[in-house]
């Protein structure tokens, strides 16, 4: 991923448009991959939850993962290509703003280690297709906050703050928000519908628990199996 955004990053110099173009490529390509790599841990840690504890599955999988995250930090920070294609606007490699402290603070408290910790729980109990159903909601819950926040006020919308710096009245670098435009709500509309056919297709909770009873007689029989060969 690192050799991708630097060969990118040389090959993306001609102009902002080509800039914006490469930036909106590579960010879906690494949303996919963050998808992937999410729907495959619900699939692969559900033969890990018929024998440890939820909470356990994800602390080892976070211990392994902060392992990669690391070795990825550093490789990308030796890099000054790749630091100016992730981060155009960070003044240091390992600078923190003081503004984002409490986004980060929110993000690694409850985006991360809560959220794996109730999804795996979770996953323990319910398929894996109804686990991950329901993280389609994020946009949705994000679009619905985002108007709420700005119905009260609290922030101001991205127009009236380009507006405002015009005038030298307000900055464009300010925090605004863009309130959810017909797309967003033609998504949302697609969203429910397809939770909906995902919830009303799921086997019933009898079913669940005789293929979670069956997996763990084959899980059995498999370490007896193995004893007994060793």
């Amino acid at each position: 991923m690192v050799l991708l955004s630097t060969k990118t990053v040389e090959q993306s110099t001609s102009s902002p448009d080509a800039d914006r173009t490469v930036h909106l490529i590579v960010g879906n390509i690494l949303f996919f991959t963050n998808c992937l790599c999410t729907s495959l841990y619900v699939i692969l840690s559900k033969r890990l939850l018929l024998i440890y504890d939820p909470l356990y599955v994800t602390a080892w999988s976070y211990n392994i993962a902060a392992i990669f995250m690391a070795i990825t930090a550093l490789l990308a920070s030796s890099s000054t290509p790749v630091m100016s294609f992730l981060c155009p606007d960070c003044a240091s490699t390992w600078g923190i703003p003081s503004g984002a402290f409490f986004a980060l603070f929110y993000f690694i408290v409850f985006n991360s280690v809560a959220v794996y910790a109730i999804l795996t729980w979770a996953n323990q109990y319910a398929t894996g297709t109804l686990v991950m159903g329901y993280s389609v909601l994020q946009p949705v819950t994000a679009a619905f906050l985002t108007f709420v926040l700005l119905m009260i006020g609290m922030f101001p919308r991205c127009s009236a703050a380009v507006i405002g710096d015009n005038n030298n009245v307000g900055s464009s670098n300010a925090a605004c928000l863009d309130p959810p435009g017909l797309g967003a709500i033609c998504g949302m509309v697609g969203v429910f519908a397809g939770l909906i056919l995902v919830i009303t297709t799921e086997p019933k909770s009898e079913e669940c628990g005789n293929v979670l009873k069956y997996n763990k007689v084959m899980d059995d029989k498999f370490d007896s199996d193995t004893a007994l060969q060793t």
